[in-house]
């Protein structure tokens, strides 16, 4: 019997698409809970250790290299791991009970430009 009898037609291979933001946000703040366990975590592609959101005293957050709150805005954290802690659990608890709806629809309007504005720029 041949392979292809077996097997059948190869198909194209298409990617999974595009993430959305919410499925990005999600999957940032379980990196973000690693992290604060002491679990480094790295980029697939890049090799890279993934930063905290937590840096010299400020909570940052960043979902695919844009901040969450937009530019350059931040929140004091204490800084101790418990405090840490908390923040991140309330951060993940406001995101579910859909507190930030209106900061991940601009988020996803700067992303979506970001995109638009790299695509063009490798067309042309």
């Amino acid at each position: 019997m041949s392979w292809f009898a077996t097997y059948g037609e190869p198909k194209k291979i298409t990617g999974s698409g595009r993430k959305s933001t919410e499925d990005i946000i999600t999957e940032e703040i379980s990196i973000q809970k690693d992290i604060l366990k002491g679990i480094a975590r790295v980029r697939k592609g890049k090799k890279t250790e993934i930063k905290s959101w937590f840096q010299n005293g400020k909570f940052s957050p960043q979902v695919n290299g844009l901040s969450f709150f937009g530019k350059e805005l931040s929140y004091d954290s204490d800084g101790s791991p418990s405090g840490m802690e908390k923040m991140m659990k309330d951060f993940e608890t406001a995101y579910n009970k859909g507190d930030f709806v209106d900061v991940i629809k601009d988020l996803d309007n700067r992303r979506n430009a970001r995109d638009e504005r790299l695509s063009s720029s490798k067309k042309g």
